[in-house]
């Protein structure tokens, strides 16, 4: 695994812990822990899919 991949898991990471820290918060709209999870874990699916870990 080299850095493009392990830079994508931290930021995934970091946005879901930005996330999970405001869940239910005000801001534009509302931070939602639960939508940041599955928006990054789609990305990393759709990557796993198109080959960016093998």
């Amino acid at each position: 695994m080299g850095w493009p991949q392990i830079t994508i898991i931290v930021l995934g990471a970091m946005s879901v812990g930005l996330h999970l820290a405001k869940d239910g918060q005000p801001r534009t709209g509302k931070y939602s822990f639960f939508l940041s999870a599955f928006t990054v874990g789609t990305e990393m699916y759709v990557l796993h899919a198109g080959g960016f870990f093998s």
